[in-house]
C-alpha cells in the first residue's frame, strides 16, 4: 500500500475527524458563485496560474473556524469596494458525530459601525442549498440527540478543529524581516550596527535557555531557544540532504520586529538563519510546525516549495504525508510546484482557471496530475504516449524500436498512476488543456467501441455517445461540466470527442497484454502462471525462492525484444496515430 492508501484508509475507518468535507462559495472575491471544492483525501492540492484565488481559498478555510474571521484578511476600501449586495459568505461541511452525516455551518460578512468587515456565523440558507434546522431535534423522542458543541438553536456550529496556516513567502526569519524587509530604517550601515550590537544577545538568550530577558525597557524574548527533537532534526536532514547535528529555534523581538532566529549545526560549522538559505530556513520551520502540531490539525501550507530545488520539494511532499499518517493530519496546500502534485491520486488535485468572463473557476472535483503540469506551464518536453502499466509500456517501446522513423529517446512513454480510470481522468484534462503532444494508448481489453469526430453527433447523442466509447465516469464528468461554467465557450463534451479520436488508441486484441504477449510467444492459450515459471527457470531459482514483479518484467523484455515485428506492427500504428506522426 502507498502513503496515500494509508490515508485514504485512516479517513474511511474515522481517524481523522473532525475532519474538513467540502467548503463552498455563494459569493466570495472573484470566485464562480457556488464554486464548491471537495476534500475526499486528506492531502489536497490547489493548483492553478496566479490570479486563481489559491491563497483567498486558504484564508477563507482559516476563517471558517469560531473566533476567526475571513475579513482578517479580505477587507473593502475606497479602492476596493466589496459590495454589501452581493453579500459575501463561506460554507463548509463536517461530520457531526450524532447524525453521523456531513453538516454545513455558515458565515456571513456583516458590516457594523464599528467594523465594516465583521463575519459572523449565520443560520443555515435555504436559498444557498443548505438543510433547515429541524426543530425539537436534541430533544428526548424528537430525533438524535445532538451533543454539546455541534449547533445551537437555528444551525450547525463551525468545525472545531485546529488549523495552523504557514505562508511561506513570509515566513522569514528575524534577520530577513529586520535587515531586508524592516523599511522604518533604510540605512544598511545601521542595521549591521544593530545586528553586531544585539547578537551577543540572542547568542546569551539561545545558550542560557532563559525565558524572560528586557533590553531597553522592553521584553525581548518570546518563548525560550528549544532544540529540534532527534526525529524532526532527522526530517530536516533528510529534506535538505545534508547531515545536521543540532537545530535551535528562538522568537524573539531583538530586532524590534518579531520573528525567529535558528542556529544551525553541521558537521563542519555553526551558523545563525543569517548564514543559512532561505529554503533551509522554511524546511526547519514546517518540520517544526508538523513535529510540535497537537494530532488532527489541519495544516493550510501557501506554496511551501518556496526557496527548495525540486529534489527538496519531493523530500517535503513525502514527509507531510508520513506526518499526516503519524498525527492524523488533513493538509491542504496551495502550489506553482509539479514536484509537489506528482504523485498525488486525482480526487487531491483541484485545479483552478479564470474563464472567459475573468472568473475563477474549479475545473473538476479530480484532475490528473499530468492537467496540473500544463496549468503551471510546464509542457511535455517531447511527445509522450501514456499507458496503464509497466507491460504495456515495454510493449509500446519495443514497437517503437521497429520503425526506422521512430526513436524511444526522442519519445517518451510514460505509466500515468491509476490505471485505466487514472488515463480517463487524464484525458478529459489533456483534452480541455487541447495537448496535441500527448496521447494515451489503453491496454486492449479496454476497448468499448470505436469514437468518432463530434461534427458526426447531434447535439442530444453527445452523452450517449462518450458513454459508448468512453465509459460513465466520463460521461458524467462532462455532461457536469457542459451544464455548469465551462473555462472556454466550447463545449468541453465536443472537445473531448474530438480529442479522443484523434489522441486515443489501444493495445491489439481484447486480452490484457500479457494474454496477448503469451499467445505472440508461440503458446496456444493464455496461461496465468506462464510468466511466473518461464521467469522463475530462466534465473535458476530452486525450492522456495519466488520471483517478483520486476523478475517477470525483465523476462517479458527478453520475449518482446525476440518478438517478430509484424505482432507489433498496430502497435506502432497506434503510437503515429495518437501523435499524430
Amino acid at each position: 500500500m502507498t502513503a496515500h492508501d494509508d490515508l485514504k484508509k485512516l479517513l474511511e475507518i474515522g481517524r481523522l475527524e473532525p475532519y474538513l468535507r467540502h467548503i463552498r462559495f455563494p459569493s466570495y472575491k472573484n470566485l464562480e458563485p457556488g464554486l464548491r471544492i471537495e476534500f475526499t483525501h486528506p492531502v489536497t492540492a490547489l493548483v492553478g496560474p496566479n490570479g486563481t484565488n489559491k491563497t483567498s481559498i486558504l484564508r477563507a478555510l482559516q476563517g471558517c473556524r469560531d473566533g476567526q474571521s475571513p475579513g482578517r484578511y479580505w477587507f473593502g476600501t475606497k479602492l476596493d469596494v466589496i459590495d454589501p449586495q452581493t453579500r459575501p459568505r463561506i460554507i463548509h461541511g463536517w461530520i457531526a458525530p450524532s447524525t453521523g452525516s456531513v453538516v454545513e455551518a455558515l458565515k456571513e460578512r456583516s458590516p457594523r459601525n464599528s467594523d465594516p468587515d465583521y463575519w459572523e456565523p449565520a443560520q443555515s440558507k435555504l436559498f444557498d442549498q443548505m438543510e433547515p434546522i429541524r426543530a425539537g431535534v436534541g430533544k428526548v423522542n424528537t430525533g438524535p440527540r445532538i451533543r454539546d458543541g455541534e449547533r445551537s438553536k437555528d444551525r450547525w456550529n463551525a468545525i472545531d478543529k485546529r488549523v495552523k496556516y504557514l505562508d511561506f513567502r513570509s515566513e522569514l526569519s528575524a534577520f530577513d524581516k529586520f535587515f531586508f524587509h524592516d523599511s522604518s530604517r533604510e540605512d544598511r550601515r545601521a542595521k549591521r550596527r544593530t545586528i553586531r550590537t544585539v547578537s551577543p544577545h540572542i547568542l546569551n538568550a539561545i545558550d542560557s535557555r532563559r525565558a524572560s530577558q528586557s533590553w531597553y525597557g522592553k521584553e525581548r524574548i518570546i518563548s525560550p531557544a528549544r532544540k529540534l527533537n532527534p526525529t524532526a532534526l532527522s526530517a530536516v536532514s533528510e529534506i535538505l540532504g545534508r547531515q545536521y547535528s543540532a537545530i535551535e529555534l528562538f522568537a524573539h523581538s531583538f530586532f524590534t520586529v518579531t520573528g525567529m532566529t535558528a542556529r544551525l549545526h553541521s558537521n563542519t560549522r555553526t551558523y545563525s538563519e543569517a548564514f543559512a538559505g532561505s529554503g533551509e530556513f522554511a524546511a526547519v520551520v514546517l518540520v517544526d510546525a508538523f513535529d510540535s502540531a497537537k494530532p488532527k490539525t489541519l495544516f493550510l501550507l501557501d506554496e511551501p516549495e518556496v526557496s527548495l530545488h525540486p529534489g527538496a520539494q519531493y523530500r517535503l511532499m513525502s514527509y507531510v504525508l508520513d506526518s499526516c499518517k503519524r498525527g492524523n493530519h488533513q493538509v491542504i496546500l496551495a502550489t506553482h510546484s509539479p514536484a509537489l502534485v506528482e504523485g498525488l491520486p486525482p480526487d487531491a488535485i483541484k485545479v483552478l482557471e479564470i474563464n472567459a468572463g475573468g472568473v475563477v473557476v474549479l475545473r473538476s472535483q479530480a484532475s490528473s496530475a499530468i492537467a496540473a503540469f500544463e496549468t503551471l506551464g510546464q509542457k511535455f518536453a517531447k511527445p509522450t504516449v501514456l499507458v496503464e502499466d509497466n507491460l504495456a509500456a515495454e510493449i509500446v517501446r519495443a514497437a517503437i524500436r521497429t520503425d526506422p522513423q521512430l526513436s524511444v529517446t526522442t519519445i517518451c512513454v510514460q505509466v500515468l498512476p491509476g490505471g485505466a480510470n487514472g488515463l480517463k481522468r487524464a484525458a478529459i484534462d489533456l483534452a480541455l488543456s487541447t495537448s496535441a503532444s500527448v496521447g494515451i494508448i489503453f491496454d486492449g481489453d479496454q476497448l468499448m467501441a470505436e469514437s468518432i469526430e463530434s461534427s458526426r453527433v447531434a447535439e442530444d447523442n453527445l452523452n450517449s455517445a462518450i458513454l459508448r466509447f468512453a465509459g460513465s465516469s466520463v460521461e458524467k464528468t462532462l455532461r457536469g461540466m457542459a451544464s455548469g461554467s465551462a473555462v472556454s465557450s466550447d463545449d468541453p463534451r465536443r472537445v473531448f470527442v474530438d480529442w479522443w479520436h484523434s489522441h486515443v488508441s489501444f493495445l491489439p486484441s481484447s486480452w490484457p497484454p500479457e494474454d496477448w504477449l503469451t499467445i505472440c510467444v508461440g503458446e496456444s492459450q493464455a496461461n496465468e502462471n506462464y510468466w511466473v515459471d518461464l521467469a522463475t527457470t530462466e534465473l535458476s531459482l530452486v525450492e522456495g525462492e519466488k520471483v517478483n514483479s520486476d523478475d517477470i518484467l525483465a523476462t517479458q523484455r527478453r520475449c518482446l525484444a525476440r518478438l517478430d515485428p509484424a505482432h507489433l506492427a498496430p502497435v506502432v500504428a497506434s503510437v503515429r496515430a495518437v501523435l499524430g506522426i
